[in-house]
């Protein structure tokens, strides 16, 4: 497993990967899901070709299915989540602003570029500290989405009660955290990514474990289960299409551009081909989660 050199202090690793003017960052210690079962760093729980996927050793539950989504679904899906999800019942880091808006994509670029995230079926009180009741529901498709790939890896019933969809930029970054709010913390939580790579940090149940570097690209799929469920994680960087194509690891160092032109190659009108440009200069992130455990659905806490 490749880890990053122990001189660093472990709370010091997502600096490692920060972006800093004028500076090259060092990736070679960043794992390749696209090579972890050939590199021996992985193990290949479903060889598939629709389920290929690996667990990463060290990291208990954690599952990694790279290139889940064909560049046609990844172009679907990036779709919904600029014309679609951000459109109310769905609230947005927008809706403080500016209140309620419709039709962000088609009219209102100023305010799209300040989109940041957007959640749909249950919405977090973060005065609170709990979920609200009575939440619109999660799409079919991106309920069909989590079930699949829970099941690939083996886990049954996973029921997608709420998502949050993430809007990167090439300088946007995401802390260190836990997602410990839900009432629920067996079922597992399963990240889409969509857009430009990135690199994700996964540590322990501290921040003073030493996290593991992982590659992650469009079309690819985490499913964070078991142990890795409870663990920090968090993203130190966004790398644009011109960086993805040079950045990679030696023997990848063209499948970022070669992801990326796919999906402007399956574009089939101009409003596809819009979202597909967005794609090379944002990373999409989809985190899809169960909050209520089934027992406590079934005695009617909802």
């Amino acid at each position: 497993m490749f880890l990053c050199t122990q001189t660093i202090h472990p709370r010091e690793r997502h600096c490692r990967y920060k972006r800093y003017l004028g500076q090259q960052t060092d990736f070679s210690a960043v794992m390749d899901p696209r090579a972890l079962n050939t590199a021996g760093e992985g193990i290949v729980v479903s060889s598939r070709a629709r389920d290929r996927a690996v667990m990463v050793e060290g990291h208990d539950g954690l599952f990694l299915l790279p290139d889940w989504l064909s560049p046609e679904e990844q172009l679907k899906l990036a779709r919904k989540c600029l014309i679609d999800y951000p459109e109310p019942p769905h609230r947005t880091n927008l809706l403080p602003h500016y209140g309620q808006l419709t039709n962000l994509w088609g009219n209102l670029p100023k305010e799209l570029a300040e989109l940041r995230w957007c959640t749909l079926g249950y919405q977090y009180d973060w005065t609170a500290r709990e979920y609200m009741k009575d939440p619109p529901p999660v799409p079919e498709e991106l309920c069909r989405l989590a079930s699949d790939t829970a099941q690939a890896v083996g886990w049954e019933n996973l029921k997608a009660e709420a998502v949050i969809v993430n809007y990167y930029t090439p300088s946007s970054t995401l802390g260190g955290h836990l997602d410990d709010v839900e009432p629920d913390q067996e079922s597992p939580i399963v990240s889409v990514s969509l857009g430009c790579p990135a690199i994700f940090l996964i540590g322990g149940s501290t921040k003073d474990e030493a996290p593991t570097a992982l590659w992650l690209r469009s079309g690819d799929v985490m499913v964070m289960s078991g142990r890795s469920r409870r663990c920090y994680h968090g993203v130190p960087r966004i790398l644009n299409l011109d960086e993805g194509c040079l950045s990679g690891p030696q023997t990848n160092k063209a499948q970022d551009c070669n992801s990326l032109n796919s999906l402007l190659a399956v574009a089939s009108d101009k409003e596809d081909r819009a979202v597909a440009e967005y794609m090379t200069t944002h990373r999409l992130n989809l985190n899809i989660r169960q909050v209520h455990c089934l027992e406590s659905q079934a005695n009617g806490i909802q």
